[in-house]
């Protein structure tokens, strides 16, 4: 395969990790402060066990695999230019 045609394929990878872990990022933040806000507002009740167990499990879930997400796209992200960069475009 052409060189010129493989930078392009990597570049279209490159852009699709990164929309990933710009959407992993917002989800992550989003979801952060949409929690902090439901125990500011006593929306979601620390005096209750279970329902504050619930909580803060699923969101430990949630928290840990959009982590996960975004360290491997982060290490997509490392891997593709390197790959670019030993191309040869003569």
């Amino acid at each position: 395969m052409n060189d010129k045609i493989r930078k392009n394929l990597l570049d279209l990878k490159y852009s699709k990790y990164l929309q990933y872990y710009n959407t992993a990022i917002i989800l992550l933040t989003t979801y952060i402060i949409a929690i902090s806000i439901a125990l500011i507002s006593k929306q979601i009740s620390i005096s209750n066990p279970l329902i504050f167990t619930s909580v803060f499990a699923f969101s430990l879930i949630y928290c840990i695999t959009l982590v996960k997400f975004c360290i491997n796209f982060k290490k997509q992200l490392k891997r593709i230019p390197r790959m670019i960069s030993t191309l040869n475009f003569s």
